[in-house]
C-alpha cells in the first residue's frame, strides 16, 4: 500500500515537472519571436533610415549598414538573447579597430550608432499614445443680457 502511494506522488510530481517544463519551452519561445521581431524591426528602420553610417571613418549608406549591422548579427546570434544585446554586439563598435559606429543626422549632428538604436527601440517598445478624442462638451455661455438682477428692494 505504501508502495503505490510512493509511486502516485512520484507519477504527480513527474507530470508537474513536465508540464512547469513545457510552460518554460513555450515562454522561451515567445520572448525569441518577440526578440527576432524587434530585431527586424531595428534593421528595417535602419534599412529605411535617411542619414549617413560612419563606420571605422568610412561613410556607408543605410543599405551598406544593415548588410554589415546584418552580418555580425549572424555572428553574434548565439550570444544575442536581448534587443539590447542585438545593439551592443551587432551595431556599437568595430571589433577591429574599437570606433564607435557613429550616425550622421541629416541636420549635420554626429551621434553614435547605439544611441541612435536604443532610442528607436525605445520608441518601439512605448509608442506614442495617441491624443484621445475630445469628449467635453462646451457649453455657451449664459445670455448675461436677458438676466434680470435679483430684487433687493423687498418686491417694491
Amino acid at each position: 500500500m505504501k508502495i503505490r502511494i510512493f509511486i502516485v506522488i512520484i507519477a504527480a510530481a513527474v507530470m508537474l515537472v513536465s508540464v512547469h517544463a513545457g510552460a518554460e519551452k513555450k515562454a522561451d519561445e515567445v520572448k525569441q519571436e518577440d526578440l527576432e521581431a524587434t530585431i527586424a524591426y531595428l534593421l528595417e528602420f535602419v534599412r529605411t533610415s535617411d542619414v549617413i553610417f560612419i563606420r571605422n571613418g568610412k561613410e556607408h549608406s543605410a543599405e551598406d549598414a544593415v548588410k554589415h549591422i546584418q552580418k555580425k548579427y549572424n555572428h553574434y546570434k548565439k550570444k544575442i538573447k536581448t534587443p539590447e544585446d542585438f545593439i551592443e554586439k551587432s551595431a556599437t563598435k568595430s571589433m577591429m579597430s574599437g570606433k564607435l559606429y557613429q550616425i550622421k543626422l541629416k541636420d549635420g549632428t554626429v551621434i553614435t550608432c547605439k544611441d541612435w538604436l536604443t532610442a528607436e527601440l525605445e520608441r518601439y517598445r512605448n509608442p506614442p499614445v495617441e491624443a484621445a478624442a475630445d469628449t467635453t462638451v462646451e457649453t455657451a455661455p449664459a445670455d448675461t443680457a436677458s438676466v434680470e438682477p435679483p430684487d433687493t428692494t423687498g418686491g417694491e
